[in-house]
Parts: structure tokens; C-alpha cells; sequence
């Protein structure tokens, strides 16, 4: 009867141990942390967006991490707002991305077009998103 209880007991732990170790290699493969070391938003409860559900993120071009439905985006006059639901929050801080930092691309993908963003300070990271996400649609420059 021992085994049992002790099992109970400890796959929990293990079960989240394991959680927030993947998270946290997401957070890195998808270059999430070192734009959070920039472009980090004030933490704010109640926010409300849009979700999102076909986004990568990725320093490199493979692996890169799929973000589908667990991303929210908002946007201001000249900030783009991302924020992973609760689930996902570990090593994920809400990220403030100025409008003026963001360098925009179409792209091509196999099934459709995507808009490519990166960011001035960190240009090896790339955020995949449907152009009709994107909400600055006269920012996005032509495939080259």
C-alpha cells in the first residue's frame, strides 16, 4: 500500500517539474526571454485581446516554437502587447512591442502568407503571424 500513496504523491511534483523545464527551453528556443530582456510590458492583470492561434517564434529556423491559441495580442496607437495564457506564463512575461522598433516583412509559406516581425534590438528573432493579425498592415514591406 505504500507504492501507491508514494506515487500519488510524488507524480505531481514530477508532472510539474517537467511543465515548467519544457516552458522554460520554449522560452528559449523561441527567443521569448531575450526579447523579454528588452521589451518587457508592466505587469497588469485584466488584459484583453485578441487570441491568436497559428504564431512561431524562433531565434532559429528550425526549431522554432508554435504558439497555437495560447497567445493574446492587443494593440495601442504604437505598441503591439503579447501575453501567453496562464498556463504558459513560466519564463513568459508579457512583452511590449513598439511599433517604431519593428522591422515587418510578407512572407511566403507553403499555404499562405505570413507577416515576418523582428525587432531592431534582437534581428535573429522572428515572429510568424497571419497578416490578418497584424494589425499595422501599411508597415509591411514586400517579400524581397
Amino acid at each position: 500500500m505504500l507504492i501507491p500513496v508514494f506515487v500519488i504523491l510524488v507524480f505531481p511534483v514530477i508532472f510539474i517539474a517537467m511543465w515548467l523545464f519544457i516552458i522554460g527551453v520554449f522560452a528559449w528556443l523561441g527567443g521569448w526571454q531575450t526579447l523579454a530582456s528588452t521589451y518587457r510590458a508592466p505587469e497588469k492583470d485584466g488584459r484583453t485581446g485578441r487570441t491568436m492561434f497559428t504564431v512561431t517564434m524562433g531565434r532559429f529556423s528550425f526549431p522554432r516554437v508554435h504558439y497555437r491559441g495560447v497567445l493574446q495580442v492587443a494593440y495601442s496607437n504604437d505598441v503591439m502587447t503579447l501575453w501567453p495564457n496562464v498556463l504558459f506564463r513560466f519564463r513568459h512575461p508579457a512583452l511590449s512591442l513598439p511599433k517604431s522598433e519593428m522591422i515587418v516583412r510578407d512572407r511566403k509559406g507553403w499555404l499562405r502568407r505570413y507577416a515576418e516581425v523582428r525587432m531592431k534590438a534582437h534581428p535573429k528573432i522572428r515572429i510568424h503571424m497571419p497578416i490578418h493579425h497584424f494589425h499595422w498592415s501599411d508597415m509591411i514591406a514586400p517579400e524581397a
